[in-house]
């Protein structure tokens, strides 16, 4: 084999394996932006939810005048579940 043909496939191989490198790099930082989206869009669907959660139970206990529940399950997270389970929110 002639010596340019030998760094010819020298470079080649480490064209190769600079690619193969490259795309192992590539997909794992994409998986990682991905979860790091995926976990952001979680948090923000979950607060919607809460707060869609919460504005019904309010609207409910307004709608039987029951002022004084509104302001205790603002202020105390258990009658508040206990409230989300009466009502059934």
């Amino acid at each position: 084999m002639k010596m340019e043909e030998r760094e010819r496939l020298v470079k080649e191989e480490a064209i190769e394996r600079g690619l193969r490198e490259g795309r192992i790099r590539g997909r794992e930082e994409g998986r990682k932006e991905g979860r790091i989206e995926g976990r952001e869009e979680g948090r923000k669907e979950g607060e919607r939810i809460g707060e869609e959660r919460l504005a019904n139970l309010l609207m409910k206990l307004s709608k039987q005048n029951r002022q004084e529940d509104s302001i205790k399950a603002l202020e105390d997270l258990e009658y508040r579940k206990k409230l989300y389970e009466e009502f059934g929110v």
